[in-house]
């Protein structure tokens, strides 16, 4: 087999340029041998072996490039909370009356305050409770609290202790909040700016937004409205219901901003 394995070799020009090559000639020789030398049964033996070792190496690598594509699609996921987060906080950062009355911003490793504990939760506005420094609890099933902005940091650990699909799961209800929830504060402090024809950008210089178009108190209006209505659900603290009802309230806002301006340029 050697020697044949050598004429073969330099019936190709002495030099095997690829892994491949060299192995389909290994396995063609192989085959050969073993048809001149062994029996029918042994010989078809071999083949279903061999088969078998490479059905399990397809399996294998589609397990792994499964497994791979899942990781990089959590990541993914993860990015874009980070990035609906941080444009929040900063939208947030030119309006420090809203920021300090309505939210909560984490720092990183912050210790918690709150508890994962459903009997805890209560939806009766009137009913005064701490409130805690998380998003979602641990195990992302319960929202725990809206208005908490978490740092990036605890962004890219959230539910990596769960199992695959219900880290993806409670990844996407936590995406669907956040963007449901920035689009809707970009839009109010937005129609709030309306109101201030003065220099560009001189709201930015420590005064306040004029309440011609609402104002500050217009948005803490509108985001307490929002509580009032996440509080109103059937099930206030299911992180698939608010993040439903945020979605809404997203659509009809920009549904009325459509009907005015369509209404103005008829």
């Amino acid at each position: 087999m050697l020697d044949s394995f050598v004429k073969k070799k330099q019936s190709v020009g002495g030099i095997i340029k690829t892994l491949d090559k060299s192995a389909k000639i290994k396995r063609g020789l192989i085959l050969d041998f073993l048809r001149k030398y062994v029996s029918e049964d042994v010989f078809h033996w071999f083949l279903y072996k061999n088969t078998s070792l490479m059905m399990k190496m397809i399996n294998s690598l589609c397990y792994s490039s499964h497994r791979f594509s899942t990781q990089m699609s959590q990541y993914c996921v993860r990015a874009q909370i980070i990035a609906y987060y941080f444009s929040l906080s900063s939208i947030l950062d030119d309006i420090p009356s809203v920021r300090q009355s309505h939210f909560m911003i984490g720092q990183a490793s912050a210790p918690r305050v709150g508890v994962d504990a459903e009997v805890d939760l209560c939806p009766d506005p009137r009913t005064f409770q701490r409130r805690s420094q998380q998003l979602l609890s641990a195990d992302g099933e319960i929202l725990l609290n809206l208005w908490f902005i978490p740092h990036y940091s605890d962004v890219l650990h959230m539910f990596k202790t769960l199992h695959i699909s219900a880290c993806v799961r409670a990844l996407h209800h936590t995406l669907e909040i956040a963007s449901a929830l920035h689009d809707i504060v970009y839009y109010l402090v937005s129609f709030s700016r309306l109101g201030n024809t003065g220099y560009s950008c001189s709201w930015r210089k420590g005064k306040h937004l004029a309440a011609d178009w609402g104002g500050t108190e217009g948005i803490g209006a509108e985001l307490l409205e929002i509580q009032r209505q996440v509080n109103g659900l059937s099930d206030p603290s299911s992180p698939q219901c608010v993040s439903r009802l945020l979605q809404l309230r997203r659509q009809v806002l920009f549904l009325q901003f459509d009907a005015a301006v369509r209404h103005l340029i008829r």
